[in-house]
């Protein structure tokens, strides 16, 4: 058994799982789900000890029709703290950030999954699975006027990026960007699915509430699309196999330097 590596200085923002399930197209490119707040109001009886905070985000009078697979309501285990759960109609996704560790968010994502399928099944409903997604965001502190975002991917991220200097050589553009926006992909087998490595330019909340500029790094592991048969546990087998590809991922890119900083 490899033995887990805990951060106490981790660059994490924000975990994110996500399950998405099939609705009701009841006009072209319109989408309903009809047990909606039913299904709502039977998960959060499940859920409630555990998560006993409900936010709701949209109005009551704002129609379901109106945003498919969007987040309405979320249920938080802390008043205005994570971890949380968050449900909308078609989706639900469970988040945490700085107190994340992963045996504790794997067994919140399978216990939410046994909840959902038992309130689907308390409404003589099958779930339809369409997508699931394992998604990590990660953010580096950098200053973007003062340091050269090149030499930090290919140093720090084992990113290299070679333009040709004749790009530059009229001197009508600065040879270092003010910005990045970075998308690759690639197709899994094991499980099935593919994964997107994004960096990007953005902002970073210090311990003093302040915004600084900074890398962030989306880590995304999505399925393929319309695994409509998918039983639970099948899901736990998925979401394991690419926490063990994101996980893998994760390292691999941080070997060096920035492991032994967010020891």
């Amino acid at each position: 058994m490899v033995e887990r590596v805990i951060l106490t200085n981790k660059p994490l923002v924000e975990a994110i799982f996500e399950i998405k399930w099939k609705l009701k197209e009841t006009n072209p490119h319109i989408f309903i789900d009809e047990n909606f707040n039913l299904l709502t109001g039977i998960l959060y009886d499940k859920i409630s000890n555990e998560y006993p905070y409900p936010v709701n985000l949209v109005p009551d009078f704002i129609p379901l029709e109106s945003s498919p697979y969007a987040i309405r309501t979320q249920f938080r285990k802390k008043k205005e703290q994570w971890p949380l759960i968050q449900i909308g109609p078609g989706i639900l996704t469970v988040n945490d950030t700085e107190s994340y560790v992963w045996e504790d968010f794997q067994e919140r994502i399978i216990y939410i999954l046994k909840c959902l399928f038992e309130s689907f099944s308390k409404l003589s409903k099958e779930i339809e699975i369409k997508s699931l997604i394992l998604r990590y965001i990660d953010a580096f502190d950098f200053d973007y006027n003062s340091s050269d975002v090149y030499e930090f991917l290919q140093e720090q991220l084992k990113l290299q990026i070679n333009l040709t200097s004749k790009l530059f050589a009229p001197n009508l553009i600065d040879s270092h960007p003010d910005g990045l926006n970075i998308d690759l992909i690639y197709k899994s087998k094991n499980p099935p699915g593919k994964v997107t490595l994004k960096f990007s330019t953005g902002h970073r909340k210090n311990l003093q509430g302040q915004m600084k500029p900074a890398v962030i790094w989306n880590t995304v592991f999505q399925s393929e699309e319309n695994m409509t048969d998918l039983k639970k546990e099948e899901i736990i087998e998925w979401v394991n196999g690419a926490h063990t590809v994101t996980d893998h991922i994760f390292f691999t890119i941080i070997e060096g330097e920035l492991l032994e900083k967010f020891r």
